[in-house]
């Protein structure tokens, strides 16, 4: 999901997307009228100066954001990327410029809790890091991070009993901003909250952090955090790595993703249904003559052979090569890789046949 969501942040916006966007927001709560006039609001008034305090707000924005990036709506969140990139820019400009210590309350399942202890220390049974030495645990949050400087609102939050099976958790978290770049900004709302009084810290999507102590206190699980830098934590040579398959680095310097990249991260998910349909888009939206439907036609074309669809995906690769020596130099590989591709759709078909 941290390689889906990093290309998906560096797509540039189509002017359609908010329209696009107020469409979904309006079906997804059709059955809940008084949102509505938010909705309308949002549609006239929005601009991306404003991000923070409509997240902030937590109507109808927060929670169909935070839910689309928890169950992976793929849809919704192509749709949302231009909110998501504002809240982005947003705290980049706002960036703390000191380190800080904020707190957030939540409530986790039993299970969830076991699972970090196994990871972190050698005997999960032991919850006294005095006791037994820990692991170097890293853990990203899918959703934007809010949290507080104030303990005592974090604390608000995980007052009371839990409901079997669940558990109260505070999370202290420690952030410098030495460590930080676009990809991982945070920033103290101020006047963009619309919430007063919590001197809410808000973290970027995707963050990384490490869990640096696990203990248990007063019926409630303490859990200790510090923001790390994207580029040094273990997984960077493997992340890179697959930045560089979708083009996500050249000469050194991040540049823009597009549709293309953004439908074959989709593919190379195994998320071939989604994948087709983002491919058929751009071609959709590409002007008849223009070369890079050649490529649309083979991504189609592989996309429907990895489904088992192999007429339809013969059909489309077929046209990929008619477009790549109407559009392409003759020596351009395209071809070369089209061919293979049929190659491999007919062993796969007399597989199957």
């Amino acid at each position: 999901m941290q390689l889906f969501l990093d290309i998906l942040l560096r797509m540039t916006p189509l002017p359609t997307d908010k329209d696009e966007f107020i469409v979904e927001c309006t079906k997804a709560y059709k059955n809940q009228p008084n949102i509505f006039q938010d909705i309308q609001d949002f549609s006239e008034y929005y601009e991306p100066k404003t991000s923070l305090f409509w997240y902030s707000r937590q109507t109808f924005l927060y929670p169909l954001v935070n839910k689309a990036l928890r169950v992976e709506n793929i849809d919704l969140l192509y749709l949302s990327r231009f909110f998501m990139r504002d809240i982005r820019d947003e705290l980049v400009l706002r960036q703390h410029t000191k380190s800080v210590k904020v707190y957030r309350g939540q409530v986790m399942s039993l299970n969830e809790i076991i699972q970090l202890k196994s990871l972190f220390f050698e005997d999960p049974t032991i919850m006294t890091s005095t006791n037994v030495r820990p692991r170097e645990i890293y853990i990203a949050f899918k959703s934007f991070l809010s949290t507080s400087l104030k303990k005592s609102v974090a604390e608000f939050y995980v007052a009371g009993q839990p409901v079997p099976g669940d558990c109260l958790v505070l999370f202290e978290i420690n952030a410098d901003p030495n460590v930080c770049d676009q990809s991982n900004s945070f920033a103290e709302l101020g006047d963009s909250s619309a919430i007063e009084n919590e001197e809410e810290v808000l973290f970027m999507l995707n963050s990384i952090f490490r869990i640096t102590d696990i203990h248990e206190e007063e019926s409630k699980y303490i859990i200790t955090l510090e923001l790390c830098n994207n580029n040094d934590h273990t997984f960077k040579s493997v992340f890179e790595s697959l930045k560089k398959d979708y083009g996500g680095e050249v000469a050194g310097y991040e540049t823009e993703a597009n549709l293309n990249s953004f439908a074959t991260v989709l593919f190379n998910m195994h998320k071939y249904d989604l994948a087709d349909k983002f491919f058929r888009r751009l071609y959709n939206e590409l002007p008849p003559s223009h070369r890079d439907r050649a490529r649309c036609c083979h991504n189609i074309g592989n996309v429907a052979t990895h489904k088992g669809q192999y007429k339809e995906g013969l059909r489309w690769l077929n046209r990929a090569l008619e477009l790549f020596q109407q559009f392409w130099p003759f020596d351009h590989p395209g071809p070369g890789i089209t061919y293979h591709c049929i190659g491999s759709l007919y062993k796969s078909k007399r597989k199957y046949e």
